[in-house]
């Protein structure tokens, strides 16, 4: 690689030949943009209904607000800072009492925002048609719409890193070269403060701006080698112990090691490529090979942009990582969605620039069509299961009703300070929705709850627990419809007078004591 292609453009629009179905794709969705943004528009108001889509990260979320906002920490029941950084939890913190509404709104801020910045990068880098083509890819995605529906910080980062692309594309010799680097410290706080990984951006620039200078001052390979493993490294344990949130996750990463070994960071791998970028990308769950090969090809063409720009392929390269070793879910895959897309039409334009004929030019609108459709399937999917009533009835195909109907008992017919033994993954949003704090039977907060309300089924670990303790379920005091599954919720009081008892005579006992030996 030369120090010239470090700032080489991928093909601009007017390098096209006019006959071919790239340029008659880009001239198609320029001279009707305005439409197909407006299509774009109309499926995210659709998809807009203020209802919230719970999960475990997002409740969490939620909790972590209702802390701050109350308490002014974000604390655990032990006393210990919570990992997460605290940027979205403050956010939320100020958006109100119950933040779900407000904070839907602000994620439809943050499309919007995505978008115009998404645009505004690749029409500097790539000429006006490119750019409505990855928008208008982009803005139909069906997993970006989904998280829009959701209560995380995912979206809004992703503005932030788009921002960050379309500054650091800021034309050589433009003038004010100091404004770019204030622009990217700004969107690289604003990243900072709501994800860890943003520390993966800033690795990504300067691991290619060190790349880019070493290219054009033509430094020895070997010695720009060491530079680049010696930076890297200080700049981790720098970070390391300045972060906390990352800190965190690197002994998630060690324990998740630890425990599952090779094997687990293997599979970790093959479910990112194999689900977690063919979803992002095309909206889709596929089955394993074909989604394996659409991921490896994204994600490919993603890396292979460091030809036409470093920053681009490092960044892609650099974003993997933690999806990669930790966990795969589309919604990590959003922040770099753009430069796949990007090196895939790249990609699309070498190849019918390379075999020119009817082939490669079906080829294009049939990959385009394709991806376009698979999309709309699941915007479609969420459209009608956003709308639908009663809403957690059919979201999930009611994994989260049981939860819903068991908060509002407790939050009607419990006082505040009850607690409740459960078991189950929606612990976290039980807890968001009831107000009352949630626990494991191990844990020894049940032992100093005024009020102990138990959900079974329990797992063994809670049974054995209870039976330790000699804690008895009392009769059952509401049962909810079945989930998905075919559970239902049962809710209990625990009985806890064995347990009471015997601290009162030790308690009685101690008082004896202290008596005879004054």
């Amino acid at each position: 690689m030369s120090a010239e292609s470090a700032t080489v453009q991928v093909p601009a629009d007017p390098a096209l030949d006019p006959a071919s179905a790239s340029a008659r794709t880009l001239a198609f969705v320029d001279r009707w943009r305005w439409w197909l943004f407006g299509v774009v528009v109309a499926l995210h108001v659709a998809a807009f209904t203020g209802r919230w889509r719970p999960g475990y990260d997002s409740a969490e979320f939620l909790i972590l607000s209702r802390k701050l906002r109350t308490h002014g920490n974000m604390r655990t029941l032990g006393g210990e800072a919570h990992g997460v950084l605290p940027g979205y939890p403050g956010l939320l913190s100020v958006l109100g009492e119950d933040p779900t509404g407000p904070a839907l709104f602000v994620n439809a801020a943050g499309v919007l925002a995505w978008l115009f910045f998404i645009f505004a990068f690749v029409r500097r880098v790539c000429g006006r048609p490119t750019a409505v083509l990855v928008t208008l890819l982009c803005g139909v995605s069906a997993r970006t719409m989904e998280a829009s529906a959701d209560v995380m910080p995912g979206l809004l980062f992703a503005t932030a890193v788009a921002g960050v692309l379309w500054a650091e594309s800021w034309p050589r010799g433009a003038g004010r070269m100091w404004l770019k680097w204030v622009v990217i410290g700004v969107f690289v706080l604003w990243a900072a403060s709501l994800r860890s990984v943003a520390v993966f951006v800033v690795g990504a620039l300067v691991a290619s701006a060190t790349m880019t200078w070493v290219l054009r001052h033509g430094v020895p390979r070997r010695l720009s080698a060491w530079l680049l493993i010696v930076g890297a490294l200080g700049a981790a344990v720098a970070v390391f112990f300045v972060v906390p949130a990352l800190r965190s996750d690197v002994f998630a990463l060690l324990d998740k090691f630890r425990y599952t070994g090779v094997s687990g960071l293997a599979a970790s791998i093959w479910e990112a490529v194999r689900a977690a970028v063919p979803e992002a990308v095309w909206g889709l769950d596929m089955s394993a090979y074909v989604g394996w090969a659409l991921g490896l090809a994204a994600l490919g063409a993603g890396v292979a942009l460091v030809r036409q720009r470093v920053f681009w392929g490092v960044l892609v390269l650099a974003m993997a990582a933690p999806w990669l070793l930790f966990i795969a879910s589309p919604r990590y895959v959003i922040p770099v969605l753009p430069l796949l897309w990007l090196g895939m039409w790249s990609g699309m334009v070498s190849i019918e620039k390379r075999w020119p004929g009817a082939g490669t030019g079906w080829a294009v609108f049939v990959a385009l069509g394709l991806s376009v459709a698979s999309n709309l399937i699941g915007v479609g999917h969420l459209i009608l299961e956003q709308r639908a009533s009663p809403f957690y009835a059919a979201f999930r195909d009611g994994k989260y009703a049981p939860a819903r109907d068991a908060a509002d008992w407790l939050r009607d017919n419990t006082p505040p300070g009850a607690r409740v033994v459960i078991t189950q993954p929606e612990r976290t949003v039980l807890t968001w929705w009831s107000g009352r704090v949630t626990l494991d039977a191990v844990n020894r907060a049940a032992e100093r709850a005024g009020m102990l309300f138990a959900v079974t089924p329990l797992d063994e670990d809670a049974h054995r627990a209870l039976k330790h303790r000699r804690w008895q379920l009392g009769v059952p005091l509401l049962v909810t419809p079945p989930d998905r599954e075919g559970v239902a919720w049962t809710l209990h009081e625990v009985d806890r007078s064995a347990t009471l008892g015997e601290a009162q005579e030790r308690e009685q006992e101690q008082d004896a004591e202290r008596v005879t030996n004054p």
